[in-house]
């Protein structure tokens, strides 16, 4: 059976080529980075919080936001990774 439409050419990457990251890599990477600092950021809010100034401070509260912030960014990230 004939093919009414023309085949594309093959387009062939050197090594080099091949091991450049792309914009959506480099912008994948750049959230997950991203991320897991906020989610450190969080943390350390929360210990600093409760070393100095004990589990009633809006440091608790801050930290808590920034970690749901954070591993909310990572787990639309890799929902979003998995469909692609």
């Amino acid at each position: 059976m004939p093919r009414d439409t023309p085949r594309m050419p093959r387009i062939v990457l050197s090594s080099h080529e091949r091991d450049e990251m792309t914009g959506r890599q480099l912008h994948r990477a750049g959230t997950t980075v991203l991320s897991l600092a906020m989610v450190a950021i969080g943390i350390a809010l929360i210990l600093e919080a409760l070393v100095s100034e004990g589990p009633l401070s809006i440091r608790v509260l801050l930290g808590v936001l920034f970690i749901v912030a954070g591993s909310g960014r990572i787990y639309v990230d890799v929902r979003r990774g998995r469909r692609a």
